[in-house]
């Protein structure tokens, strides 16, 4: 399974500008790792950590990760590889995988409650 970071094509902020620009597909790990490394460290609510993965761009973030899953008749096979082609989640399914995440992987934050704010901001302003 990977990811791809979807959404708004013309992107207001330099994380989501970047990330739209560079259109490559992530594993989970390496966008976990983005987050370990502090990248747009800048969004998170009073030196809260923040959630790349769950967050995105931050508040009012326009994108998401769109899930892709990928199936190989070689054990091996990058996603590049003819051997290698995208499946849909249901037919994934149907070969015993579960994929499943956090419903927020797959929301913008602008469409989530409070737009994507943090939970300490929610309930200091509510």
């Amino acid at each position: 399974m990977r990811y791809k970071y979807v959404g708004n094509k013309a992107p207001e902020r330099d994380f989501c500008r970047q990330m739209m620009r560079a259109s490559k597909v992530y594993r989970k790990e390496d966008i976990l790792a983005m987050e370990a490394q502090g990248i747009n460290r800048s969004h998170g609510h009073d030196g809260q950590p923040y959630s790349i993965w769950l967050y995105k761009g931050g508040v009012s973030c326009h994108h998401k990760w769109e899930r892709r899953t990928y199936v190989s008749t070689l054990k091996n096979a990058s996603i590049g590889s003819p051997k290698t082609s995208q499946i849909s989640t249901n037919k994934a399914r149907k070969f015993g995988y579960r994929p499943t995440n956090e419903k927020e992987v797959s929301m913008k934050p602008k469409d989530m409650p409070y737009d994507g704010h943090h939970p300490e901001w929610i309930a200091k302003n509510t």
